[in-house]
């Protein structure tokens, strides 16, 4: 073993761990202010008794789609906000929303295919597309495939076990229910958590890097690129919006 090495892999180790924090906290606080100003918005509803409101308007269309009437507002807000959007709005709801698996499924479907439609409307419109066609086209495909999921679970009697999200917000009281107090101890549980989560994907994506992962998924999906009609060169920009995209 070479002089001094014993010393320098502490070292070395402790710079690592700086260097994951210092991303995780720069990723963490971009999506604190995104999603606490959701957070606070939602519990403020509850409060005032607006989301009662709301659900009572969009029951009937998530009733259709067999979702909670609540769905609907995960689902607005990630189609104005985007992904960390319908999370903050889930977490804010997750002391009494109702859901099973398979609607919950529904729903992660209808989040992935429609979401921040504000600002990929304006990259479409750009490239030459409707705005209003090509928008109007991901909401109706998002409803149709969030209702096929939804009812072929609830057909076949699959994926019908209850989903809590309570963990979320580190108690199990309704959340029009909860006092200040416990609201802030809810949001503090609920964003540590987001920061232990950031925190381990920039560790998984690097140990992809390092053991040639990233390089073998590059390579699979280049064959799949050059079928869709893109140049193969795209492939890592593909990878890394498979990996990190919101």
């Amino acid at each position: 073993m070479l002089p001094g090495f014993r010393t320098q892999k502490p070292i070395l180790m402790l710079a690592y761990v700086r260097r994951v924090l210092s991303r995780s906290l720069r990723l963490f606080i971009a999506l604190a202010k995104v999603m606490l100003p959701i957070m606070l918005l939602v519990q403020l509803g509850q409060w005032m008794g607006w989301v009662d409101v709301l659900g009572h308007y969009f029951a009937p269309v998530m009733g259709w789609l067999n979702l909670p009437a609540q769905a609907a507002l995960i689902w607005m807000a990630s189609i104005f906000v985007g992904v960390y959007g319908a999370l903050a709005a889930l977490a804010g709801l997750a002391g009494g929303l109702d859901i099973t698996a398979g609607q919950f499924s529904a729903l992660a479907a209808m989040v992935l295919l429609a979401h921040n439609l504000p600002v990929k409307q304006a990259i479409v419109r750009r490239a030459g597309a409707s705005f209003w066609a090509t928008a109007g086209l991901r909401l109706v495909m998002a409803l149709a495939y969030g209702a096929a999921v939804s009812w072929t679970c609830h057909a076949l009697g699959v994926l019908s076990q209850p989903m809590s999200f309570a963990w979320m917000q580190g108690q199990q009281a309704s959340a029009a229910e909860l006092s200040l107090w416990q609201w802030l101890q809810g949001t503090a549980v609920s964003m540590a958590l987001t920061f232990a989560v950031i925190a381990a994907l920039l560790v998984l994506l690097d140990i992809m890097q390092r053991c040639g992962l990233t390089a073998a998924l590059t390579r699979v999906l280049t064959p799949v690129l050059r079928w869709s009609g893109l140049d193969p060169q795209v492939a890592p920009v593909t990878m890394l919006g498979v990996t990190c995209s919101p």
